[in-house]
């Protein structure tokens, strides 16, 4: 009950301002018309607010032959409207006018040029009685048929019905039941039943004892059409019977100048149901939808969408919804939190970078290049002679090296800010290198032929024999043949524009691309399978049209991808300092070998002199053992055992750093999906929680 409370008390500014809302935040979602006619009642709010909100405007509308012209002139005291037997008499709708002071702007506004002001006292020169003059204020209109052979007549009711402040529907007792007037008008219009008046007239043509009957079935048909609590007034225009009830309310609803925003109010609530509508499952859908686009629609298309006509809107909800009485907010989807869908996710983006290769490559890098540190010096060069296993995936520098100090935070981010470019770098380098090339203009344009990438890591070159991009790899082979690679989504980004490849803004440097195989077919399949699966998961429970946004949105960055697990893996891979303990035992190496040296010229001394025949110096000896041999020997033996010991260190040290590298680049492929998938999936969930908000909001009352 309190939510309830709250919802009543909400102002027609409030309401306005949810209606507008919901429709910038279905834009591109639902149908164009239903969006351009929500935004069409807010501009529409605007303009009668800045008329005159002292004049109430009441139309009378009914079918051929109901007597409404008579009425209008009961109501005016004065012959204004031409009535006959000929059909139709009303060709275009006339104004009575009671205070014509500002009212001219507005009925300029409603398009209606005759006008007749209603005089203070009749023909005669007698004063009207309080009675029989209306209201100060009331803009009394008088309409075509409804009915009228003439589209045109048709045509100017549909729009001004759309319009006044007030409608009048004058029935009469032959056709009061036909169903033209029942379900084009006041069914569709059952929501604005505070600012409709039914007037049943001419009951002077019925006996006495059978004007009660007909109300009675009257009331209970406009029942049927969800109009259960509309004023009904039982009046006849020849007699003046029931006139004064019918002037008295039209004085009420004048007086209270309030009918504007009433009518207004039921403008928003029914449009905002149509948006409801229009976001439910097809299967209860409404004929005036189009379908989900499969693609975001462009600004042109959705802006040159004409706003569906009050009676479409009307049919929409009244297909779609349930009955007036019975409707309720839109639900919310239950769907699971976006952060529960992130770890299949990176598991196959870090299958797809090459994270278990990197890993292995750290490991075996770590034992190589402790090899090279701490190994004997004697057989360390042998070492050199074989690649090392990072720099063969141009993986050479970490996160320590001062050159990713500004990068930082665009990895996985996509576009950087600015167009900058190294320094010395010419365009047609810069387009060289990312796999772009440049016209006479210096626009980019990319380059034809991808090669397929079947041909595992050596194949990655383009028809002109350019390396490609990871993203050229990953989106040529997605493309269907003669289809070109999309570029709006991907612009400025390395690859793909005039930045270079791993380009850091503000930084003055390039961070070289990687030298990592592209993601074979199975490999993106698992990726494209497991967003098809977050995107299935997160749109559990929501209406069709906002799951096919939330599709969209997952693969909407899906062309970034490639080139941000690239930047991932390059720039935080792990850390490339040495450890510190590796430049001791290398000292220590080299002074095993400077003792085995030392050793080893001792002999070759012994040995000259012993050849030249010359007297022998005394040796010193170590228990039986020489010192130079001593020396030789345990300087080379104690190098082998150092060396070997340190191999098993560095084994040690290899899964230690790879484990690292290994939770590193699970945090890095982590932070890429949920920049490039769930934060736009998130999004598009919470738009559809605003949406159903403002929805909410505008309907209420």
């Amino acid at each position: 009950m309190t939510l309830l409370r709250q919802r009543a008390a909400l102002s027609l500014d409030e309401r306005l301002a949810a209606l507008d809302e919901a429709a910038e935040l279905a834009y591109g979602r639902l149908d164009p018309g239903v969006v351009a006619a929500a935004r069409e009642v807010v501009t529409r709010a605007g303009a009668r607010r800045g008329l005159s909100l002292d004049h109430t405007v009441v139309a009378l509308a009914g079918a051929t032959g109901s007597g409404k012209s008579s009425l209008f002139n009961a109501l005016a005291g004065d012959e204004v409207a031409a009535v006959g037997v000929t059909r139709p008499t009303t060709d275009k709708a006339q104004a009575a006018l009671w205070d014509p002071e500002g009212a001219a702007p507005l009925l300029d506004w409603l398009r209606v040029p005759r006008r007749h002001v209603v005089a203070a006292s009749s023909p005669d020169g007698t004063a009207v009685s309080g009675a029989e003059q209306g209201p100060s204020g009331l803009i009394l209109l008088d309409l075509p048929d409804h009915d009228s052979i003439e589209a045109s007549h048709r045509l100017e009711v549909n729009r001004l019905v759309g319009l006044v402040d007030l409608l009048v529907w004058v029935l009469d007792p032959q056709k009061y039941a036909d169903a033209a007037v029942h379900e084009r008008y006041l069914r569709p219009l059952a929501r604005h039943q505070d600012v409709t008046v039914v007037v049943l007239n001419q009951i002077d043509r019925l006996p006495a004892s059978a004007i009660d009957p007909c109300v009675s079935d009257l009331r209970r048909r406009l029942a049927e059409d969800g109009l259960d609590g509309v004023r009904l007034v039982a009046a006849s225009a020849r007699t003046g019977a029931g006139l004064p009830d019918l002037r008295w309310m039209l004085a009420a609803s004048v007086s209270r100048r309030r009918a504007w925003a009433d009518r207004l109010a039921a403008d928003a609530a029914m449009t905002a149901g149509a948006l409801a509508c229009e976001s439910g499952p097809p299967e209860a859908g409404a004929t005036l939808t189009r379908g989900a686009p499969d693609r975001e629609p462009g600004p042109r298309s959705q802006d040159a969408t004409p706003p569906a006509q009050w009676w479409q809107l009307a049919a929409a909800e009244d297909r779609r919804g349930p009955r007036r009485k019975d409707r309720r907010g839109l639900r919310p989807n239950r769907a699971p939190a976006v952060d529960a869908l992130a770890a299949p996710l990176t598991s196959a983006l870090s299958e797809a970078a090459g994270v278990p290769l990197v890993v292995e490559a750290v490991a075996k890098a770590h034992r190589y290049r402790s090899v090279v540190a701490t190994g004997w010096p004697i057989t360390r060069w042998l070492r050199r002679l074989r690649p090392d296993p990072l720099r063969r995936l141009r993986l050479t520098t970490g996160p320590g090296d001062p050159r990713l100090a500004s990068s930082a935070p665009y990895i996985g981010l996509g576009t950087p800010p600015h167009d900058v470019h190294a320094p010395g770098d010419s365009g047609q380098t810069r387009a060289t290198r990312s796999g772009n090339a440049v016209d006479s203009g210096g626009e980019d344009r990319p380059r034809g032929g991808l090669a397929p990438t079947g041909g595992g890591a050596g194949d990655v070159s383009g028809a002109e024999g350019v390396p490609q991009s990871r993203r050229e790899m990953w989106v040529g082979a997605r493309s269907a043949p003669g289809r070109d690679v999309e570029r709006s989504s991907t612009a400025g980004r390395p690859g793909t524009s005039k930045h270079p490849a791993g380009l850091r803004p503000g930084s003055g440097h390039v961070v070289d691309r990687t030298s990592l195989p592209g993601a074979s077919a199975v490999q993106r399949s698992r990726v494209e399978t497991a967003i098809r699966d977050v995107a299935q998961e997160a749109s559990q429970g929501l209406p069709v049209p906002w799951a096919a946004a939330v599709r969209r949105a997952a693969v909407s960055r899906m062309a970034e991808i490639p080139d941000a697990l690239d930047r991932a893996v390059a720039t935080t891979w792990g850390d490339a300092r040495a450890p510190r303990w590796w430049r001791v035992v290398g000292a220590w190496q080299w002074l095993l070998l400077a003792v085995a040296a030392a050793g080893l010229l001792w002999l070759l001394a012994l040995v000259g002199l012993d050849y030249l025949r010359l007297p022998e110096p005394p040796v010193p000896t170590l228990g039986e053992l020489p010192w130079p041999t001593v020396l030789f020997l345990g300087g080379v033996l104690a190098g082998l055992l150092t060396a070997s010991l340190t191999r098993l260190a560095a084994w040690a040290g290899g899964r230690r750093r790879a484990r690292r590298t290994a939770r590193r680049l699970q945090t890095s492929m982590d932070r890429v999906g949920r920049d490039l998938i769930l934060a736009p999936v998130a999004a598009e969930l919470d738009r559809h929680r605003r949406f159903t908000q403002c929805v909410d909001i505008s309907r209420a009352g």
